[in-house]
């Protein structure tokens, strides 16, 4: 007999995939995962208002609630909804933080500072969003610094594993 979850879990659509293979790999059952639109990485004034809806759209189902989305770009709006909404959700700025954990991120952040991280769905989505590889990487060349740290992190099973391209 399937057990009913008893928490849910808002996830950002661009980690579907770790999310899910987080899931399988430690046999979590007891909590059901709805992604939003990956889109929302590129207008991140729509994740906290696209999270409350689903916080409020799921809030009888669901006694427990949290939020697989870090801020994302939203300035502390997420937070905010967050707070009013009294849900949690995962520490750090962005995903990068939360996957490499807040202090190898800081140490990376600081041995680096130009770097500019680049996630896997990004790079396998690249045409799904409009982007040009070449354009874009152009662009990072030309207008980020003089030397970027392009750093790919890929979540893969129970550790995250990057990978970088140095230009300049």
């Amino acid at each position: 007999m399937l057990r009913e979850a008893r928490a849910l879990e808002i996830a950002c659509g661009a980690l579907a995939h770790e999310v899910s293979e987080l899931k399988r790999v430690n046999g979590w059952t007891s909590f059901d995962v709805q992604c939003l639109p990956p889109e929302l990485h590129n207008r991140p004034e729509k994740i906290a208002p696209a999270v409350r809806e689903k916080i409020r759209e799921n809030r009888e189902r669901y006694p427990h609630i949290f939020v697989a989305y870090a801020d994302c770009g939203t300035g502390g709006e997420l937070d905010r909804v967050l707070a009013a909404e009294q849900v949690e959700r995962l520490p750090g700025a962005h995903c990068y933080e939360f996957f490499a954990g807040s202090k190898a991120f800081a140490a990376m952040a600081e041995d680096e500072p130009g770097t500019f991280y680049l996630t896997d769905f990004l790079l396998r989505h690249f045409d799904d969003f409009g982007y040009q590889p070449d354009l874009s990487l152009f662009l990072i060349q030309e207008h980020v610094a003089d030397e970027v740290r392009v750093l790919r992190g890929v979540f893969c099973r129970e550790q995250c594993l990057f990978g970088q391209f140095v230009f300049g």
